[in-house]
């Protein structure tokens, strides 16, 4: 990030470098559990149906066991069709989190 002030002698600008270009997204995405942090997954770009969907079908579901419970915000990918039938297929209680609650992320 660039500075939004800076000092400079008397009667002189202040020069700075200010990166230009496209910025590169990186997502990360794990599963949290009580004793430790599973499944981890970074991606070059934003999350979107098709990435989460395959996440869970493919790496986070087959470390589920019947009885545990899954917590996730309202986000749109996490309530893409398919989701739901994928985590629940593994004997597995979902869980959304209350909308109010999805706001109050901290930064």
């Amino acid at each position: 990030m660039t500075r939004r002030c800076g000092q400079a002698p008397r009667g002189q600008r202040v020069v700075e470098h200010a990166p230009t270009g496209q910025r590169h997204i990186t997502t990360k995405i794990y599963a949290l559990r009580l004793d430790r942090v599973d499944v981890p997954l970074a991606i070059e770009g934003a999350m979107n149906f098709v990435v989460f969907r395959g996440y869970v079908e493919l790496a986070s579901v087959p470390t589920l066991r019947p009885g545990d419970v899954v917590v996730m915000d309202k986000l749109s990918p996490h309530k893409t069709k398919g989701v739901q039938e994928a985590v629940e297929a593994a004997g597995v209680t979902l869980r959304y989190l209350p909308p109010l609650f999805s706001r109050l992320q901290p930064y």
